[in-house]
């Protein structure tokens, strides 16, 4: 099960009609590190069951309408080879279409730490070329990146393979060895999917976070060099590691003020989106033909 439903609990009765699916992605697994339990630990401080999970136990509190979501993955599989990686961001879009069914167009608000935003954006590209995700292409109301290599918007600025590196050492993992190797001869995040993804982007809204206690992901790595108006470059005082773990403390609170209110403005929007819906229903429709028209053959 991938995708874990973290708010509302699944098993229980609710009083409302969620508006908004808010979904989450990890990026690289540390050496010897349970996939399951890695996927929760991005978001929770300190690592473990006892520890604050913040998507579950602190954002509900200021996007009480929807629902909240961590998607589990091998990123070693993953991030393995061109293909896989590929077919992987469809899986990721199956899982997502499974969960929406009759609900198709309810807003998406995609949280990405790390590499998981190169697979988010694989994703969104994936959503836009194949009819069967058009949903979910359509629906993707905004994006926020924890730490995520976008190189800038820029050609070779910094390549993505020497930023996996740089995070394969902060989880104690040997670049030469446990990077895998799409990442490591620059296949993977190829520039066709720079395109595809730099043409997609002014669709959404973008939130970059880089830390400013490391430089694993720098600032201008992770930017996409668009307009203001459509991208917020926010910088966290926070190692790479913890851009998206936050507890009770004092210093913490504040980091998640930083990243909880842009997510409110994300989930607003949506809201706002989501209750359009039924009036502009046949607007998407006449997009989705247009669309369909765009993606035929000449």
């Amino acid at each position: 099960m991938p995708l874990h439903q973290l708010y509302p609990k699944p098993d229980e009765p609710t009083s409302f009609q969620p508006q908004v699916d808010i979904i989450a992605l990890h990026g690289l697994n540390p050496r010897g590190a349970n996939i399951k339990q890695h996927a929760f630990n991005t978001w929770t401080k300190p690592s473990g069951p006892t520890g604050r999970l913040w998507l579950r136990d602190d954002l509900p509190k200021y996007t009480p309408e929807s629902r909240i979501f961590l998607y589990e993955y091998n990123s070693s599989l993953i991030f393995g080879d061109r293909n896989r990686f590929f077919f992987s961001a469809d899986e990721l879009l199956e899982d997502i279409r499974n969960e929406r069914i009759g609900d198709e167009r309810r807003p998406i608000v995609f949280l990405a730490h790390s590499l998981g935003g190169v697979l988010a954006e694989q994703a969104i590209v994936n959503s836009f070329n194949n009819k069967r995700y058009t949903s979910i292409w359509l629906a993707t109301s905004g994006l926020a990146f924890f730490g995520t290599p976008h190189n800038g918007g820029r050609m070779g600025l910094v390549t993505l393979a020497s930023v996996a590196a740089r995070i394969a050492s902060t989880l104690q993992l040997q670049p030469e060895n446990d990077v895998p190797e799409a990442i490591r001869n620059g296949s993977l995040y190829t520039d066709i999917l720079k395109e595809h993804w730099r043409q997609r982007l002014l669709d959404f809204d973008l939130y970059s976070f880089w830390e400013g206690d490391e430089r694993i992901v720098t600032r201008e790595s992770a930017s996409f060099g668009v307009p203001g108006d459509k991208e917020a470059i926010i910088e966290l005082k926070a190692a790479h590691s913890d851009l998206c773990r936050f507890d009770q403390s004092e210093g913490d609170q504040v980091l998640f003020k930083r990243v909880r209110i842009p997510i409110q403005e994300m989930y607003e929007k949506a809201l706002s989106k989501s209750e359009s819906v039924g009036v502009h229903s046949q607007i998407d429709l006449e997009l989705e033909s247009r669309l369909a028209a765009l993606r035929a053959p000449v």
